[in-house]
């Protein structure tokens, strides 16, 4: 029983490294179409043949050398799902400069911007948009930048919805999700400010997250800058009362 105590922390540890060890990207053979999704995304799925083989070539090259990343986890800006017909075979996450798995510990290789670029804009203008943004560096741009910085700090922390929502309206701004509004510590509204690029499949705007007490009055505000957002016409203004229900 001693022994079995004292090797106890150490069965823990090889359970907890299991768990997180890495696994072998499924085989990507007959693969009859990709859906390349994100959250700003609407999922495009690519059925052209030499399309399909073009990324499964790509990810192909990555089969080794997987590590996790000593900082932190790469965020995944697109989520690449593989089928064979009805079968789903495997998800690969990508960003403009890593290529990731997506369970674990997210295991991940460096993929050299360049490539991934030219990759990207071989395959679906979309992928390219998504992980190449366009952020303007012109003076106007820059003005309106500093302008919505300036902007938030009007709206005072403790301010009724009715000060919000009016805050909302007349500048115009835009609500682009609202998170689980059942949080017994209230929720928060992402809100596109101002759009800077009309993308073909997303957009790029200046953006803020604004955090809401139970009661619907203002918590804090937090200034984002530029990122990339839904298209217009999946976005929705705020027209309705204090209640998130009704959003």
């Amino acid at each position: 029983m001693k022994h079995f105590i004292t090797a106890l922390p150490l069965l823990l540890l090889w359970i907890s490294s299991a768990a997180h060890a890495l696994q072998a990207l499924p085989t990507l053979n007959n693969i009859s179409h990709v859906e390349i999704s994100s959250d700003t995304l609407d999922t495009i799925s690519i059925t052209d043949i030499q399309k399909i083989n073009q990324i499964v070539s790509f990810v192909n090259q990555y089969q080794s050398n997987w590590s996790i990343p000593e900082e932190s986890r790469p965020e995944v800006s697109l989520i690449f799902s593989f089928f064979s017909n009805h079968e789903h075979i495997a998800d690969i996450g990508i960003s403009d400069q890593f290529i990731s798995q997506l369970y674990g510990k997210r295991w991940s290789q460096p993929v050299a911007k360049n490539i991934m670029k030219q990759f990207a804009g071989s395959v679906h203008p979309a992928i390219e948009e998504n992980l190449f943004p366009i952020i303007p560096v012109d003076a106007n741009s820059q003005n309106q930048y500093s302008h919505w910085q300036k902007k938030l700090t009007q709206l005072e922390t403790g301010s009724d919805y009715r000060k919000i929502k009016s805050f909302l309206r007349n500048n115009n701004i835009r609500i682009q999700h609202v998170n689980n509004p059942a949080s017994s510590n209230g929720y928060w509204l992402n809100l596109k400010l101002s759009l800077v690029n009309d993308g073909d499949y997303v957009d790029t705007v200046i953006a803020a997250k604004m955090f809401l007490n139970k009661d619907h009055s203002l918590k804090s505000t937090q200034f984002l800058g530029y990122q990339l957002a839904r298209k217009a016409s999946h976005t929705k203004r705020i027209t309705s009362n204090v209640d998130a229900a009704h959003y």
